[in-house]
């Protein structure tokens, strides 16, 4: 092979190098020309050019609505079943809390403070005729009691009567006036003192009041009596006035009360409720009364009862106690502590010496 002058080399690699340029850019311009040709007749946009329809119908992601039982409803602060299905308190609702009151089927409202509702909470107790009832109940503060017997006993007369059922009770905070009312309610259910302050500090805490405790302790049950008579309550209603002349205490007004719906529709009662039954009543709450209210052929109610201290000796298990004395052997988890929604464990115990089941010596 005979050498060549460099040059010669040289520049048949410039021609070769040029005509693989060439053919390239033939390529390249085939290729341009294709896809120009392919998106003719497409839409420009920013989004890429939709796959072709194949017939069947593009899938959507839909959100189904929250089920119910899972939608989150919020109970008022306070919030508890002072009676499962029947009695309720609370501190004053809120906009918020009107979803969850829905639940309980609340029939009347008993609102212990002089606070105006807001126009949703109106609204809501006007569109579902719910009775709404005022008791101003002053405050104990300052360590002494200022709530006034008058007050407290209209209060306790509205919570008694079971034409009020299911019946919800707030005032500011659901502690203080509510606490007191709830536990003169339990002293005329013949409840242990213990659990009755037991149930008051549970809700009260940490804030417990001693001129609540004070008004408490000197309630005297038989004082719903004495007004309801003194004020004509026992004539205002028919069967009221059937029962007149058989009600001689609170036991029987509290009792005729929480069975009025069933004694003016003429059906025979047994009200021998225990404040410890698990049992319960439809139409009213549980009183610990020992004796019976029958309707006669004539339709008269006939009334026979045991006094008031065999009832707390029955309930306690101690006989001839009183009820100052029937908190020795208590126990504090017993069915009669109503309050379960809750609880804490550094609750304040009550001031009562004799309170042995709440840890006082």
């Amino acid at each position: 092979m005979e050498d060549r002058p460099a040059t010669e080399v040289v520049q048949e690699n410039q021609e070769a190098t040029a005509l693989i340029a060439r053919e390239c850019q033939a390529v390249d311009e085939k290729q341009d020309t294709n896809v120009l040709e392919a998106m003719e007749g497409v839409e420009q946009g920013s989004r890429p050019p939709s796959p072709p329809s194949s017939g069947a119908a593009t899938p959507t992601l839909r959100r189904l609505p929250c089920p119910d039982r899972l939608w989150p409803r919020y109970p008022p602060a306070n919030y508890g079943a002072a009676t499962r299905g029947t009695l309720f308190r609370s501190a004053y609702p809120a906009d918020r809390n009107i979803e969850f009151l829905e639940c309980l089927d609340i029939k009347s409202v008993l609102c212990l403070v002089d606070t105006e509702p807001s126009v949703l909470y109106s609204r809501w107790i006007e569109d579902n005729n719910i009775k709404r009832h005022r008791v101003d109940i002053a405050p104990n503060k300052e360590g002494k009691p200022g709530t006034s017997g008058e007050s407290l006993c209209e209060a306790l007369l509205i919570v008694l009567d079971a034409e009020n059922y299911p019946l919800h009770i707030h005032c500011n905070q659901g502690k203080h006036r509510t606490g007191c009312l709830i536990a003169c309610l339990r002293k005329i259910q013949r409840r242990p003192m213990c659990d009755i302050l037991l149930e008051y500090y549970t809700y009260a805490y940490p804030k417990a009041r001693p001129g609540d405790v004070e008004l408490i302790k000197a309630f005297d049950p038989e004082a719903v009596f004495d007004y309801a008579k003194t004020h004509g309550y026992l004539e205002k209603q028919s069967f009221m006035k059937r029962m007149d002349s058989m009600i001689v205490n609170v036991d029987g007004l509290a009792e005729a009360l929480s069975s009025n719906a069933a004694l003016d529709s003429g059906m025979s009662i047994a009200s021998t409720w225990s404040a410890y039954s698990t049992s319960s009543s439809e139409h009213g709450l549980q009183m610990s009364g020992s004796g019976k209210i029958e309707l006669l052929e004539n339709g008269r109610p006939s009334l026979s009862r045991t006094s008031s201290q065999d009832s707390i000796a029955t309930l306690s298990g101690v006989s001839g106690q009183s009820e100052d004395h029937d908190t020795g052997d208590s126990d504090i988890h017993s069915p009669s502590s109503s309050v379960v929604e809750l609880a804490y464990e550094d609750m304040t115990p009550p001031p009562d010496a004799e309170c042995k089941a709440l840890g006082s010596q």
